[in-house]
């Protein structure tokens, strides 16, 4: 209409915000795209300032950062606003690379030679593929390696770990199995044995754990190292309280070998082992451990070395064995229930 006067009203459309990019603490961006960003959003918003004409100055942002002109240049070049991952490095492998150079028939060739014969080196097969090959069709000895090795063309068997395994087995064999019916009819026959790892607050101790199967009585060693040694402490304190007329069951742990063979041996005390992968051999020396988690451990959050360990353990001990009551000995402490089985005092003297 006339003698209206104005301007036409322009949408401008800004790119996602620089600093915002170059301050995002996603994870999918590298930190070198990161620090990328950075030097475009300084480019963009703190160049200006100290420029001379007011404007971007890809110069001073060049020497604040200690970088070449070239570069800045190649990340502005190809970073889009909606896409921050474009500044990430691109792959520098070769457009094109070098293929193999042998046929799908030397490889089954090769494989035949290595099944029938597992030792023969790329230097031995070489000649034999000679014997039925033309010479031009016979790759070098390197080549006939990396053939091999990508190939996965390795058939000779694992020695070294098959004799470790027989030591293992035969180590295994040896060992005196738990026995299916083995029950104990009173106390001081059957101990179960077992470890315990125990975290506090960035220390790590080790619990060795005996318990009697009849009267549920326990003894615990706390120790720095999970050696056979400390193990062997834990079961001098069981053979003194609960007598040598005892059959120890523990696991196939290396704590239980060595140092606790020999002692249990000299003091001519059985010891059965239990079958591998097989807790429920021994479960009640696992139910112990589990109580103690429980009732003791789960509210242990100091930490302690081994001494102090030690004695809250012995106190929670006294607790477990003359006040908590056991459902298993109808709801009696094994303190009562031991002093229940001993046999009454005859009258009128000894017949």
């Amino acid at each position: 209409m006339k003698g209206r006067t104005g301007c036409p009203t322009q949408m401008v459309s800004l790119p996602t915000c620089f600093r915002k990019l170059a301050k995002s603490e996603s994870t999918e961006l590298s930190g070198k795209a990161k620090l990328r960003l950075k030097v475009l959003d300084r480019y963009r918003h703190n160049s200006p300032h100290s420029s001379a004409n007011g404007k971007p100055d890809a110069n001073l942002t060049c020497r604040h950062f200690g970088i070449h002109r070239s570069m800045f240049y190649r990340w502005s070049g190809r970073f889009e606003p909606k896409r921050p991952a474009s500044l990430e490095d691109k792959s520098r492998a070769p457009k094109r690379k070098r293929g193999v150079e042998y046929s799908r028939e030397l490889v089954r060739q090769v494989r035949e030679i290595r099944k029938a014969n597992p030792t023969y080196s790329a230097r031995k097969i070489r000649p034999i593929l000679l014997r039925t090959m033309a010479e031009d069709k016979v790759p070098s000895v390197t080549t006939l390696g990396r053939l091999i090795s990508r190939n996965d063309l390795f058939f000779r068997p694992d020695t070294k770990s098959r004799k470790k395994r027989s030591r293992a087995a035969r180590r295994a064999h040896e060992r005196l199995r738990k026995p299916y019916d083995l029950k104990a009819g009173g106390p001081g026959q059957v101990i179960e044995f077992d470890m315990k790892h125990v975290y506090l607050l960035g220390t790590k101790l080790y619990a060795f754990c005996a318990i009697d199967v009849f009267s549920k009585d326990a003894v615990v060693h706390i120790a720095s190292s999970p050696s056979s040694r400390n193990a062997r402490v834990c079961a001098e304190a069981a053979v003194a309280r609960f007598g040598k007329s005892v059959s120890f069951v523990n696991d196939n742990g290396s704590e239980n070998m060595k140092e606790v063979r020999e002692y249990l041996a000299s003091q001519g005390i059985t010891q059965y082992w239990a079958h591998p992968h097989s807790p429920k051999e021994k479960p009640f020396v696992e139910r112990f451990i589990g109580t103690m988690q429980r009732e003791f451990l789960d509210y242990r959050y100091e930490p302690m070395n081994v001494t102090e360990m030690q004695a809250e353990v012995s106190l929670w001990l006294e607790k477990y064995r003359s006040y908590r009551p056991h459902e298993s000995p109808g709801f009696l402490t094994p303190a009562e229930f031991s002093a229940s089985l001993k046999p009454p005092v005859p009258q009128g003297g000894v017949s």
